[in-house]
């Protein structure tokens, strides 16, 4: 009898610790990755120890956009330094702005080792011309940047040179905007040419954003859920509508990735 329990327990704790194993591996592969949008600030005269808590946040993050990094070079360069592994993409603004400008910013994001940028209000001011973003997009590749566009209009990532498999488009707020739904949705002609990008091979980064920065788990689960059914991208987002830039808070990972989890169990992924 006292075999029989023994052998029985040790079932149950095998059973358990393949369950248990099984799912932190399906959290580590999940089809929709996390990533996360920084905008916050850092001291920029801080020491690699006291960068500790901002280098552990975004190390469980496979990709990071550290859109604030320009501001503060000397830090960002520690920040990469400790994150060889680590995606991290800088920003350029494209609106009210000259080429001058944008060129500068990205020799400085190569500079600092980065992986890529983010080319932010794609389709406005500057970059309405499309030869523009053309020279911006070649320029960044040069220089061994990957790209990231980011603009209401998927029209605007189209016939630029992205490159599949590499570079992106940023659906920012399209479902869930500052804690609320969008409404009046987006029309499905977005969605089209969202889809489209999608089978060129471009990859889609999903963007939420909160009302604040004190939301739970439990709270982004819907938004992340119809994000994902709608958009079907291959990265998502979740932060307050600053990103971080008056709080510097950064959402957890695990968070993130338990939400993403559970929203492809609930859509059948």
């Amino acid at each position: 009898m006292v075999k029989y329990i023994i052998f029985t327990i040790g079932i149950i704790i095998l059973t358990v610790t393949g369950y248990y194993s099984y799912y932190l591996y399906s959290l580590a592969n999940l089809k929709v990755q996390p990533f996360l949008i920084y905008y916050g600030g850092v001291d920029n005269n801080a020491s690699v120890s006291q960068l500790n808590p901002i280098i552990s946040a975004f190390k469980k993050y496979p990709i990071v956009i550290f859109g604030s990094s320009i501001h503060f070079p000397s830090a960002a360069g520690k920040i990469r330094k400790a994150l060889p592994q680590t995606i991290l993409y800088g920003y350029a603004n494209t609106d009210n702005v000259t080429w001058d400008h944008i060129k500068q910013r990205l020799e400085l994001l190569s500079s600092m080792k980065f992986n890529g940028v983010l080319f932010d209000s794609v389709g406005a001011g500057w970059s309405a011309d499309p030869n523009n973003v053309k020279t911006a997009v070649s320029y960044a590749h040069s220089l061994g940047l990957r790209v990231i566009i980011n603009d209401w209009n998927p029209d605007t990532a189209m016939n630029v040179g992205l490159i599949p498999g590499e570079d992106g488009y940023s659906a920012e707020n399209w479902v869930f905007s500052a804690g609320e739904w969008q409404s009046p949705p987006l029309p499905s002609s977005s969605y089209a040419g969202l889809y489209s990008l999608e089978k060129q091979g471009i990859k889609v980064f999903m963007i939420v954003t909160m009302k604040n920065d004190n939301f739970t788990e439990s709270q982004i689960l819907p938004p992340v859920t119809k994000t994902i059914e709608m958009e079907k991208g291959n990265y998502i987002s979740v932060s307050d509508q600053y990103y971080s830039a008056q709080s510097d808070a950064i959402f957890p990972a695990g968070g993130l990735r338990r939400a993403i989890y559970n929203s492809l169990k609930n859509l059948h992924y």
